[in-house]
């Protein structure tokens, strides 16, 4: 959901990380479905890393009730209201070989 040209940047930022030898844990805060902390589970393993943890965050209930404005703005950007993805759905993703 981030698209690719974030996704360029996250994996940028990794390797740059792994490449400076800078110890690390990585965290995803709102997570959606989960797809950038198992990409950036994945980018770990293809180097080898197996020094720190990558954790997942959310409140796993959606967004808080937005205003009238917000609710235009949105489905006009969009069409998503709120897309939530509970904790089993979540599972579900990193379940697949994760």
């Amino acid at each position: 959901m981030i698209g690719s040209a974030r996704l360029g940047n996250l994996q940028y930022c990794l390797e740059t990380v792994l490449e400076d030898g800078v110890p690390r844990d990585f965290i995803e805060t709102g997570v959606w479905r989960g797809g950038v902390c198992i990409f950036a589970r994945a980018v770990f393993q293809a180097d080898g890393y197996t020094g720190g943890q990558v954790w997942v965050a959310d409140s796993f209930s959606g967004l808080p009730p937005p205003c009238a404005q917000a609710i235009h703005d949105v489905r006009n950007a969009s069409g998503i209201v709120d897309p939530i993805v509970d904790i089993d759905g979540i599972g579900a993703f990193w379940r697949r070989g994760w």
